[in-house]
């Protein structure tokens, strides 16, 4: 997950922490600029005044932040991986009955070649090169061993083979999205509400898969329930500030440990102890404590 233009990421050694330069402003953050994953939201514990983050969509709580560390800029990176490369360097150096090269040779022969994966029997795939070619990889890397057993001449020269592969993240599908908003509409049915952070993020996976409303019917009814249902699901999630999550009537007097909300009254709180799960965000109950305001 790259920064945004003009920011950089450096590490504090003292701290062991992480923080952010905007080049911009000319000034400095803790708080990382990048944008949270899908479904995620951060808040601030009122009572630790520490950040913490909600996954809407597995419904649950965390102290750690869900985005990657930071890559650094390309100068720091070039730092830091340059005592790596030394190491390397000074261990092919040491091995000269296997040499290694971290760059091709010009004294020895070098091939160029597209491959693209298929399905090629039950465990395992074959490649296909750009002159037609039909590869089975080898299972494991060995030295001085054939890279791959090409069927139709099983005669290969022995050699060890160099490989690249992209860094570069592959986008979501229409199909991932689809699948994130029925594994939301599953979670909602069992808790039998949609809060209003649940029914945004529904709203725009909605508009980003541009879900019809024949479709959203068609997902509705292979989860057991109407248009209508659906409604009522995002009515009750609507709690007033205050108010029992449950029953929707007396006020919230007990508090969920390790999660800290507070949204059970003195009726509710004994069933949704036993449950085991928070009725907010199905995080495990250790603990259901009277709260004194």
């Amino acid at each position: 997950m790259a920064l945004p233009a003009g920011w950089d990421a450096k590490f504090d050694t003292k701290l062991q922490r992480w923080y952010f330069v905007d080049h911009n402003t000319r000034t400095t953050t803790w708080d990382d600029p990048r944008p949270l994953p899908q479904g995620w939201e951060a808040r601030v514990d009122p009572r630790t005044k520490r950040k913490y983050f909600v996954n809407h969509i597995e419904r649950r709580t965390a102290w750690e932040d869900p985005r990657p560390p930071p890559t650094p800029s390309a100068a720091n990176a070039t730092q830091q991986l340059q005592p790596q490369t030394t190491a390397v360097s000074r261990s092919v150096s040491m091995s000269p009955q296997n040499p290694m090269y971290l760059n091709p040779q010009p004294h020895l022969p070098t091939f160029n070649t597209a491959v693209a994966m298929q399905a090629s029997g039950p465990n395992f795939p074959s490649m296909h090169t750009q002159f037609g070619q039909q590869f089975a990889p080898n299972s494991q890397i060995v030295a001085s061993a054939p890279a791959a057993v090409a069927p139709s001449a099983p005669d290969l020269d022995m050699g060890d083979v160099s490989c690249s592969a992209s860094s570069a993240s592959v986008p979501a599908t229409q199909q991932d999205g689809r699948a994130m908003y029925l594994k939301i509409l599953r979670l909602a049915i069992t808790d039998k509400r949609i809060s209003p952070e649940e029914d945004k993020l529904l709203r725009e996976l909605r508009k980003q898969e541009g879900i019809s409303d024949d479709e959203l019917n068609v997902m509705l009814a292979s989860l057991g329930i109407t248009m209508s249902d659906f409604d009522d699901l995002k009515e009750k999630g609507k709690v007033p500030i205050g108010m029992c999550c449950v029953c929707l009537e007396n006020p919230t007097e007990f508090i969920i440990l390790d999660c800290m909300h507070l949204c059970l009254c003195s009726d509710c709180q004994e069933m949704i102890a036993k449950s085991g799960k928070c009725p907010q965000c199905r995080a495990p109950i250790n603990k259901v404590v009277r709260a004194y305001m």
